[in-house]
């Protein structure tokens, strides 16, 4: 037998935004009218209580959705598959009612949250349905450090150097200001430049590093690099930000 791509069944978009508008109801209320959740969970739930373990007695607040993103999918089984929405919140914490008899102003405080929540899915015929609570877990822990050293030769040649870094800020600066017919001068007669090209919503700033090696070869081979750049872009707000790029480079008739 011979077994050609993917063998883990797809997660359509259908049960993925199920998930995602189910936690975004899941997490939505206004004070004093918790209750009215439970009638937009109604809707996704089958089998189990409407709160879905949330006693509205118990909140005193108010909680808005403002992303809810699905993270990854598990297929337990055909019927079953555990979808894990990351979801950020705003909630209104009360103001604290000693401090208001002191005579201190009554003004809600907003706090941030962010949870990572897995929704147990069953996949009926009709459709989706969730029939168990879903389960809060933690943040995916970053995974160690890892030997980041490129191959190649460390390129020490200043005029490579020069010409390496000119042609990287040019080309990027080109980049960024969506301009495809400078950008052409860049291509080899090989490779084909893109035709049109969509201006960046940041503009590029300058050039803050550049590092250039020279890809290893075989005999006969013609000589290429590697150029690993990073720039510094700022948003329409003025706020810098810090981009790697990855140049790959020939070197032909001088140029």
């Amino acid at each position: 037998t011979i077994i050609n791509g993917e063998t883990t069944p797809a997660v359509s978009d259908a049960v993925k935004g199920f998930a995602s508008d189910f936690a975004t109801e899941y997490f939505t209320w206004k004070a004093n009218l918790a209750s009215e959740r439970g009638t937009r969970l109604v809707k996704f739930i089958k089998g189990i209580d409407g709160d879905m373990g949330l006693k509205t007695f118990d909140v005193k607040g108010s909680s808005k959705v403002t992303s809810a993103e699905v993270y990854s999918t598990n297929h337990i089984d055909p019927k079953h598959v555990d979808v894990t929405v990351v979801v950020w919140r705003d909630v209104e914490v009360p103001p604290d009612q000693l401090k208001a008899a002191q005579g201190t102003a009554l003004v809600p405080t907003i706090v941030q949250k962010k949870t990572y929540m897995v929704i147990p899915i069953t996949l009926a015929e009709e459709g989706p349905v969730i029939q168990s609570y879903p389960r809060f877990v933690s943040e995916q822990q970053r995974g160690d450090t890892v030997d980041m050293s490129s191959t190649g030769i460390s390129v020490v040649d200043m005029e490579v150097l020069s010409k390496g870094k000119d042609l990287a800020d040019s080309f990027l600066k080109s980049w960024y200001e969506g301009n495809a017919s400078q950008l052409r001068y860049f291509y080899s007669d090989k490779v084909k430049s893109p035709d049109t090209l969509q201006k960046s919503a940041f503009t590029y700033d300058k050039m803050d590093k550049v590092t250039i090696l020279e890809n290893p070869k075989n005999s006969g081979e013609a000589v290429t690099y590697r150029i690993e750049a990073n720039v510094i872009v700022k948003s329409d707000l003025g706020e810098p930000f810090t981009n790697s790029w990855i140049l790959q480079v020939s070197n032909v008739d001088g140029r």
